[in-house]
C-alpha cells in the first residue's frame, strides 16, 4: 500500500493522477490519498488496475 498525505483546501483530480503514476511506476496494487484539509480528514482509496491481483 502507498500513502500519501496532503495538506490542501481540497483534492483535485490531478492529485488522483499523480498517485495513480506512483502505483504504476512502483508496480503497487493500491494507494490511499490522504487530505488534512480545511474541512477535515478526507481520504480515497486508489487501485492501480493495471497491476491489481497480479503481485508476484
Amino acid at each position: 500500500v502507498v500513502v500519501e498525505l496532503k495538506v490542501a483546501k481540497d483534492l483535485n483530480p490531478s492529485d488522483e493522477a499523480q498517485l495513480i503514476n506512483e502505483l504504476k511506476s512502483m508496480r503497487q496494487e493500491v494507494g490511499l490519498l490522504i487530505n488534512f484539509g480545511r474541512t477535515g480528514v478526507k481520504f480515497i482509496r486508489v487501485a492501480n488496475l493495471e497491476n491489481y491481483g497480479n503481485q508476484e
